[in-house]
């Protein structure tokens, strides 16, 4: 089952920063599922905006810099298993390496950290997918991915 909360965090693998005013983005949308009660799968209602924060006049450094983490999803309520979504990457620039996609998750009220460069390998953050980019112009790559 997904943790009370969850919020996801990119990281920056490349070679190159990712610029937000020369056309890099990040995104994550997804959809919950559960079982109802007569024992089907249900799913929610798409997730979109999940990383919403990377925005005009922002830059994500390159090689291993993160995100600021996306806003905290509640699931105390839903009760949802798992998520189907996908993480679309949009580089600006030439360069190789991969940009990493983390949720992070807790089983308390609030966020235990706020910290946007706590380290990724903590016991709250699970590895989720990459987008692997060589290139040599910009870039785009869309990945699915499921917990």
């Amino acid at each position: 089952m997904l943790e009370k909360t969850i919020r996801f965090v990119a990281v920056n693998n490349t070679s190159t920063a990712m610029v937000y005013n020369s056309g890099a983005r990040i995104a994550v949308s997804y959809r919950p599922w559960r079982f109802d009660s007569s024992g089907a799968i249900y799913y929610g209602a798409e997730v979109t905006g999940v990383l919403n924060n990377f925005g005009a006049g922002e830059t994500i450094s390159a090689s291993g810099a993160p995100s600021d983490p996306g806003d905290v999803q509640d699931n105390s309520t839903n009760l949802y298993l798992g998520i189907h979504g996908s993480f679309l990457a949009i580089t600006n620039g030439a360069g190789n390496g991969n940009i990493d996609l983390y949720v992070e998750a807790s089983g308390v009220d609030g966020w235990p950290s706020d910290n946007s460069t706590e380290s990724l390998a903590s016991e709250d953050s699970t590895y989720v997918c990459s987008n692997i980019f060589s290139f040599g112009i910009p870039s785009s790559k869309l990945t699915n991915f499921s917990i």
